[in-house]
């Protein structure tokens, strides 16, 4: 089996292991068993604005995803291994299952008109800088990283996906999706894209702006703002990295665009939260330049 046929294979297996726990986690449902999102989001807290920086100029020599330097622990990043366990799957879909990504948003409230999300330890793990093991390493080879097997989509960026992909809201409002991701290994990134799938689409497909490369964050949503047309105040976006030399996330939002942290990766409680904030925000005019956490 070559390459391509493997990644196929590993690829059809996760969507039935993954329709199989969507099953379970409806049946658990209905005999009156809950997982509910918004357990946790009285323990979250907004931080306060941030400053605007003397300047947004893009292009630093740091990447968060690139050698020991890790924004988000260096080869001790973001737990867990490239294959989740089954009842963690299980776990997932029902919270993903409990009620629309948009619960506790007013049908009227102004929606985010462009969705961004940081690839390693956000959207997938383990980080791509990690895999100094497999062949092509150096020049970002193939055959490169298997979509499922080597890498995972993190439980939280799984049922985000899914949910973005079949919400009625989400999809009649017309809202966008990017990746803004800092990551030292491009080539394996945006062939990833093409090999996860949500619904039957590969998040190549489902993703309309993708910015990939090294340098800081405020270059790459200054190249969204221009190729999407859409306002930083019209956008939200999602990171593991906080601050600091690798931070992204206060860097981002002094640009005007309500960003959250997500240290343990993407979760559905920390986007209902965030798409939470964004509408009060904008309903009361407030200020977006801030970091959720």
């Amino acid at each position: 089996m070559n390459a391509k046929e493997r990644r196929k294979a590993e690829r059809a297996a996760k969507q039935e292991a993954y329709e199989v726990s969507k099953t379970t986690a409806a049946a658990t449902s209905k005999i009156g068993s809950k997982t509910t999102a918004a357990d946790a989001v009285g323990e979250v807290a907004v931080a306060a604005p941030v400053a605007a920086p003397a300047s947004h100029g893009g292009g630093g020599a740091g990447s968060s995803g690139g050698g020991g330097g890790s924004s988000t622990g260096g080869d001790g990043s973001t737990g867990g291994g490239p294959e989740a366990s089954a009842a963690l799957e299980v776990a997932n879909a029902a919270t993903a299952s409990s009620g629309s990504l948009f619960d506790g948003v007013p049908s009227d409230a102004p929606l985010p008109k462009l969705i961004v999300f940081d690839l390693d330890a956000t959207l997938w793990e383990p980080e791509l800088y990690q895999l100094r093991h497999l062949e092509g390493y150096q020049k970002c080879g193939k055959p490169g990283p298997v979509a499922n097997t080597d890498v995972s989509l993190t439980e939280g960026g799984r049922a985000v996906l899914e949910a973005l992909a079949t919400d009625e809201r989400f999809v009649a409002s017309g809202c966008k999706l990017a990746v803004a991701s800092r990551n030292t290994k491009g080539p394996w990134a945006e062939q990833l894209l093409k090999d996860f799938e949500i619904q039957s689409k590969s998040l190549d497909e489902r993703i309309m702006f993708k910015e990939i490369y090294q340098g800081e964050k405020t270059k790459h949503f200054s190249e969204l703002k221009t190729k999407s047309g859409i306002e930083y105040n019209d956008m939200i976006f999602f990171d593991d990295a906080l601050n600091g030399k690798f931070g992204n996330c206060e860097k981002v939002a002094a640009l005007g665009v309500l960003s959250c942290h997500t240290p343990d990766g993407l979760t559905v409680e920390l986007f209902k939260l965030t798409l939470n904030t964004y509408a009060k925000l904008r309903a009361e005019g407030g200020d977006l330049a801030q970091v959720v956490k």
